[in-house]
């Protein structure tokens, strides 16, 4: 073996003895490090639970002085309380105060016992009266009734009169209109009498239904005697012209129409003043045609007849 090779031998064996010590060491001083580590967290543990404790104990201390002296405060605000207030109820305002309020509350509370016991003894007062009081009534009825009898009859006069005014004055109504109606059926039959007063019904009456029966009454009695055809009347006896003057005013509206017809027929115009007469007045309509016939043959003037 070379020198070279003893040297590096040697340097090895010294490189491992150092690293063994150097990691020795290290593990030592690494357990060295816990222990004093875990000794100082243990004594400081130990520290800190002793400070705690007598902290603790102090606190103690003063919580119970604190709640001594509270609830020494707390007796002596009380007494002072009572005191005032039993001072406060010696006074005259205060015993005043207090029988009001006493007062307040026993109406209060016996309000609705009384309201009940009122309320029945009304009720049994008003049952056991029930007859006496339904016989006043009765009676009180009665009385007013009987009172106002007198009124009650004039308000029924004044109803029954109001309505049977009404009443009265439609079937006037309908009365005029039934004597209307009856005095164109006579005109319409020959009577110059019904026709005269229709016609003066007519002029003078307010209801329509009268004018109506009136004016149409007129027109078909217009148109009837102013149609061309005309039949005259003779006598079957062939009468002197002395004869038919008289028998101008005949009382037989028939003897009258034949002796107009015969006159006018012979020409005698001395008559025309009685014709006029007749034309307009005549009781029979069948005479009123003849005269206006007459009339207009005799003056040959063209008459309209009514």
């Amino acid at each position: 073996m070379s020198e070279n090779e003893k040297e590096f031998t040697v340097y090895n064996q010294i490189s491992e003895s150092a690293a063994k010590q150097i990691s020795e060491s290290r593990s030592f001083f690494e357990k060295m490090y816990k222990t004093t580590l875990g000794a100082i967290l243990l004594i400081a543990a130990v520290g800190i639970g002793v400070f705690y404790w007598l902290v603790g104990q102090k606190y103690a201390d003063i919580e119970a002085t604190v709640a001594r002296k509270t609830d020494e405060q707390l007796a002596a605000l009380q007494q002072k309380i009572r005191n005032r207030v039993e001072d406060e109820f010696k006074t005259e305002k205060m015993r005043a105060l207090i029988q009001s309020v006493a007062q307040d509350q026993t109406k209060s509370g016996l309000s609705d016992v009384i309201t009940r016991a009122v309320g029945s003894q009304v009720q049994a007062a008003i049952k056991a009266e029930g007859p006496k009081i339904q016989q006043t009534v009765i009676q009180e009825t009665k009385k007013s009734v009987s009172e106002l009898a007198p009124t009650i009859q004039r308000a029924v006069k004044e109803k029954a009169a109001e309505a049977e005014g009404r009443v009265q004055s439609r079937i006037a109504q309908w009365e005029d209109v039934m004597q209307a109606s009856n005095l164109a059926i006579l005109a319409r039959n020959g009577s110059g009498v019904s026709y005269d007063q229709l016609m003066a019904l007519t002029r003078t009456t307010q209801n329509p239904q009268i004018r109506t029966i009136g004016t149409s009454t007129q027109n078909q009695l217009f148109l009837e005697m102013n149609q061309g055809i005309y039949m005259n009347r003779q006598f079957k006896e062939k009468k002197s012209e002395q004869e038919l003057l008289r028998l101008v005013d005949d009382p037989n509206p028939l003897s009258r129409q034949a002796a107009i017809d015969s006159l006018v027929a012979i020409g005698n115009k001395s008559i025309v003043p009685r014709l006029l007469e007749k034309a307009e007045h005549d009781p029979f309509m069948v005479v009123r045609h003849a005269a206006f016939r007459g009339l207009m043959v005799l003056t040959g003037e063209q008459i309209e007849a009514l």
